[in-house]
């Protein structure tokens, strides 16, 4: 069984952030081109800029360090009080049916993979290198 906890989570202050649909986006893989011009210009304070931002090559990277560390030393996001296990549902279409799924966001111990923890998806390797690169 895998071991989990909870954790002091970052979220949006609601001083600076009215509504949430102004800043949140879709998984960036489906996101096209036409779609994040649209989302930069919600709010200067939509993830687009950190997940999915325009600029070429590793200075992307570069953006969204920098992006991130001033939306956190500005009060942008604001570090939770206590720690907790963050629930989430999530209602989409899929084949014509409607298809709710509910899960949590906790902090998991890290193990092999096989035995407590299986993989669950075929991750491309690009994609994989490229999300890697975003949290250095």
């Amino acid at each position: 069984m895998a071991n989990i906890s909870s954790f002091r989570g970052w979220r949006y202050n609601s001083d600076l952030v009215d509504d949430y649909s102004d800043v949140i986006v879709p998984p960036y893989d489906v996101i096209t081109a036409k779609e994040r011009d649209a989302y930069y210009d919600r709010s200067p304070y939509n993830y687009i800029r950190i997940n999915l931002n325009r600029l070429p090559g590793n200075s992307r990277y570069e953006s969204a360090s920098s992006a991130l560390r001033h939306w956190k030393n500005n009060g942008v996001l604001v570090k939770e009080d206590q720690n907790a296990i963050y629930i989430v549902s999530q209602t989409f279409e899929q084949a014509d049916n409607r298809v709710e799924r509910i899960g949590c966001i906790c902090s998991v111990q890290l193990t092999e993979f096989g035995n407590v923890v299986l993989p669950h998806e075929k991750t491309i390797e690009k994609h994989l290198n490229d999300r890697l690169q975003l949290m250095e």
